[in-house]
């Protein structure tokens, strides 16, 4: 029979007529590589070289590491080469345009002629979904206090978990192909929400990138809730000439800056822009109240509520800065007018008229331990302190009556700093009544 004839002679490998077998080669590559969307060479594919033209011809082969592969001995004539790998889309034999040789799904079409070697267009298999389970772990840390996040809800796709190690959520996310086997070119995307109670919610559209046996690590830092304020009321003690306005006083929140504090007149104050505490945390804060002429006062471990304000049951008392107040006093001599005799009675004393702080006189000597200092903005345009000094003359038992204003006791900075007063000579007998003598 003359195609059997025919094929024989095709077949065959001798020189009949000259005519001589040639061979196809080509190579194949993969659209991923691991887990990327980069083309690289397919091992392992299914290579099948299908004559169109009777006798049917069909030869096998697989793809090397290089991802090529030869036929060699084929008959002249026009061959379909088909391509096949478990988890990839094949390229069939049977379908696709004649004209589109390397694109991908379509046929890949080569002539083969005598003697020589014939090379087939690449061709590129398109990965299928993978199946099979993803691990996507985040870890949650609080946006102020830097602690993990253990009371979150971490939703990946339409897993979510609740259940962490001190903040590292891992959810297990299935990776199921589609049933239409729809091929893809990269990394599937997932969406991803982050909810807890007491901080603003984090959710992304396409957010992780994985696919099936990956695991992705996520580090999120949460913004806690900032609608919490606390009130109260400043006072001072031992101020009444020379107390500061209160709207002068600096008010912070330590260690948080976004934190912001003011007081009114009336000396009470409002700190805004606090976080909230929440179902697992409870916050606290430490404030700091300062002024140039007061003592700073650090108020700790102020515990913030899980929604609304907070009013402090105990007003915040500020204090002056002070310092050590000493000074010699004398009294005018009975006969010599520019001479002096030294006060040393029982009942000798220097009184502070504002404060109503009270020292004795010893041997002409007066010292009062903290005395308000009269310094920076609260002193100025006032009259300062007024010492009130009652002695007796010791030659002849005359008591001494007499106020000394304008005493402005001021401070180094050091602890326990000491201000010394001039020298005072009292001239003026009790029974004179007493006048002022600066």
């Amino acid at each position: 029979m003359v195609p059997a004839l025919t094929f024989s002679l095709l077949g065959c490998g001798g020189d009949d007529g000259g005519i001589r077998n040639g061979t196809v080669v080509g190579q194949v590559f993969s659209s991923l590589q691991g887990t990327s969307a980069v083309r690289s060479p397919l091992a392992g594919v299914t290579v099948v070289l299908q004559r169109e033209a009777e006798p049917a011809l069909i030869r096998t082969t697989l793809s090397d590491g290089n991802g090529q592969y030869v036929f060699s001995e084929i008959p002249l004539g026009t061959y379909v080469v088909g391509m096949a790998k478990e988890g990839f889309e094949p390229i069939d034999t049977q379908a696709g345009a004649t004209a589109n040789r390397t694109a991908v799904g379509d046929q890949i079409r080569v002539f083969v002629e005598s003697k020589k070697t014939s090379l087939a267009p690449e061709a590129t298999l398109r990965a299928l979904q993978q199946q099979g389970d993803a691990s996507v772990i985040f870890t949650l840390i609080d946006g102020v206090s830097g602690a993990r996040v253990t009371h979150a809800a971490v939703t990946v796709g339409i897993i979510t978990q609740t259940e962490n190690q001190n903040g590292v959520y891992d959810v297990t996310v299935p990776i199921v192909r589609p049933t239409n086997s729809t091929p893809f070119t990269q990394i599937p995307s997932l969406d991803f929400n982050v909810q807890a109670d007491g901080f603003t919610s984090i959710s992304q559209f396409a957010g992780v990138d994985v696919a099936a046996g990956q695991t992705v690590r996520r580090t999120l830092v949460l913004t806690p809730l900032t609608n919490i304020s606390v009130t109260g009321r400043i006072e001072y003690s031992r101020f009444q000439l020379v107390a500061p306005a209160k709207d002068a006083v600096r008010i912070q929140v330590l260690n948080l800056a976004s934190a912001t504090g003011t007081v009114a007149e009336d000396g009470t104050f409002t700190i805004i822009n606090l976080p909230s505490s929440n179902s697992a945390v409870t916050r606290t804060i430490d404030v700091e109240f300062s002024h140039p002429d007061l003592i700073s006062k650090i108020v700790r471990a102020i515990s913030l509520p899980q929604a609304g304000s907070l009013t402090l049951p105990n007003m915040i008392i500020l204090e002056p800065r002070t310092v050590d107040l000493m000074g010699r006093v004398k009294v005018v001599d009975a006969v010599t007018t520019n001479a002096q005799q030294v006060p040393n009675g029982p009942d000798d004393k220097v009184i502070i008229a504002e404060t109503g702080q009270v020292a004795s006189i010893i041997n002409g000597n007066y010292f009062i331990p903290d005395v308000p200092t009269q310094q920076g903005a609260a002193a100025v345009g006032t009259g300062g302190l007024t010492l009130q000094f009652e002695a007796r003359r010791p030659s002849d038992n005359v008591d001494f009556c007499e106020n000394v204003p304008g005493i402005r006791p001021v401070s180094d900075g050091t602890s326990n700093a000491v201000f010394t007063v001039r020298e005072i000579v009292l001239e003026t007998a009790c029974d004179a009544g007493a006048s002022g003598a600066p």
